[in-house]
């Protein structure tokens, strides 16, 4: 399956392929980039901390990793503007976003902090599975003490020249938030879309439901956590390519499972992504990490089931579908392999009947994956792959060659 072209336009050869990004960045009359200097697999270029507008007080959106270099750019862009930060605001706890925190507040020790309102199981980490996550970050949100402000959606900040409406976005990190720009019709958007390729997701739910809020502002530029700016119809189509795109894998991934009965991770990550699965570490773990957040998707959703080591769908059958009356064993031995002899037929059959009494009792073990278990446990050889399908297609097929009265 394709990959979007615009999300994917910056991978050569399985690998990331970057623009050099400019250390300070005039947007607009009120929006002003300074670089994290934090490049990295999962921050492409390095987080983009947005100062916000117009006035000799300002606000900063993100302050990147804690790099030194960052800290001396912003200083110098202030000095420029004479202006100074009296309020800093979070996209979200990821340490590519706060973790400039310590070293600002030693510039301007009252500043305030606006961040989203913990969920009441409090903040996650380490389920992306990647350095920009692998930090608790309670140790660095703390360090405002009780100079911080907790936002919820919908809530508004306001600053000379812009107003900021906070929205809620949960998907790649559970206290997300993305920032409307009244005064442009844009986005600021963190780690819930980025300026160059996807993001990595942790609740696909959550993340899809998030995106179709933003498509519906129908933004005119997007400011992303990472990448570059996006403007005019490019800005106002990412959100549905995303959407589109993560649809696809989640589609694709149920296709496999479908057809093939149940798959392990690996064999799944190669068929969803076929020639499109990168060579570079990251983007493979980045894809991994996709998949199993389509796989949970699919999970939630009654369509797929976790085994040991392995997913299957959840797919289930007419409860007429295979009653005993319906086909013998022998008959669905004989359909799915044909050229297979009388006396092979007749062996299998036998070996079937050690546990199994019709073929519903069959199928329902092929659905659940625990044929060959019970064969094994009986000391018998198990089937093969390609011979447990061909039953799952045996007796999907004795099902739909049923007469219409026959049919509950």
């Amino acid at each position: 399956m394709a990959d979007q072209p615009a999300l994917a336009a910056h991978l050569q050869h399985g690998k990331q392929l970057l623009q050099e990004l400019p250390k300070v960045a005039q947007h607009s009359d009120r929006v002003l980039s300074v670089l994290g200097m934090n490049p990295a697999a999962y921050s492409l270029q390095g987080t983009n901390c947005y100062l916000i507008g117009q006035g000799t007080e300002r606000l900063l959106l993100d302050t990147g990793e804690g790099r030194p270099e960052f800290l001396q750019n912003l200083l110098q862009v202030l000095r420029r503007e004479a202006c100074k930060i009296t309020n800093v605001v979070l996209t979200h706890s990821h340490v590519d976003h706060i973790g400039g925190l310590p070293g600002l507040l030693q510039a301007f020790p009252d500043l305030l902090l606006w961040r989203c309102r913990p969920p009441s199981q409090g903040l996650s980490f380490g389920r992306l599975g990647t350095a920009e996550d692998a930090t608790d970050p309670t140790l660095t949100l703390g360090m405002c003490g009780t100079n911080v402000k907790l936002l919820q959606d919908g809530d508004i900040i306001r600053t000379k020249g812009a107003t900021l409406r906070a929205l809620h976005t949960p998907g790649h990190a559970i206290d997300h938030l993305c920032f409307w720009l009244e005064e442009e019709q844009a986005l600021f958007t963190g780690d819930h879309i980025l300026g160059t390729g996807t993001v990595i997701v942790d609740d696909l739910n959550a993340y899809l439901s998030s995106l179709q809020r933003l498509s519906d502002l129908k933004p005119f530029r997007i400011y992303p956590g990472h990448g570059p700016m996006l403007e005019g119809p490019t800005a106002l189509n990412r959100p549905g390519e995303y959407i589109q795109h993560r649809q696809q894998r989640l589609k694709r991934a149920l296709e496999l499972l479908e057809s093939s009965g149940s798959q392990a991770l690996e064999q799944l990550l190669r068929g969803v992504y076929g020639s499109s699965l990168p060579s570079d570490a990251f983007l493979q773990h980045a894809a991994r990490r996709n998949l199993e957040a389509s796989l949970e998707k699919l999970e939630t959703d009654g369509l797929a089931r976790r085994l040991v080591g392995k997913w299957t769908s959840t797919r289930k059958l007419p409860a007429s579908g295979y009653g005993t009356t319906s086909i013998s064993l022998r008959g669905l031995l004989q359909r799915a392999r044909p050229r297979w002899t009388e006396k092979d037929v007749a062996a299998a059959e036998a070996k079937l009947r050690a546990n199994i009494s019709d073929s519903k009792m069959l199928l329902d073990q092929l659905q659940r994956d625990e044929l060959n278990q019970h064969l094994r446990s009986a000391g018998f050889r198990v089937f093969t792959a390609d011979t447990l399908e061909a039953l799952r297609q045996a007796g999907l097929g004795s099902l739909e060659a049923k007469p219409e009265n026959e049919r509950s």
